[in-house]
């Protein structure tokens, strides 16, 4: 999938959600960065890199810290 994807394109549509996202939900951004970022170096330090079940598990859970971000965001 990502041979197939031009990397002009790519770029575009990470600038666009991140620019959405924190407008909407700045909170719930951060929190899902350093999430992803807290598990790509767990993952590279235990296992030295990824796999596809790897990234399929952080794909699952940066959707959880977005999730659970906004909704204690909009509790408080």
């Amino acid at each position: 999938m990502v041979e197939n994807i031009p990397v002009k394109w790519a770029w575009f549509i990470l600038v666009l959600v991140l620019a959405v996202g924190s407008f909407y939900f700045p909170i719930a951004v951060i929190a899902t960065l350093v999430g992803v970022y807290l598990l790509y170096r767990l993952m590279v330090k235990r296992l030295g890199g990824f796999t596809g079940d790897t990234l399929g598990a952080v794909v699952e859970l940066s959707e959880l810290f977005f999730i659970l971000a906004i909704v204690l965001a909009l509790n408080y």
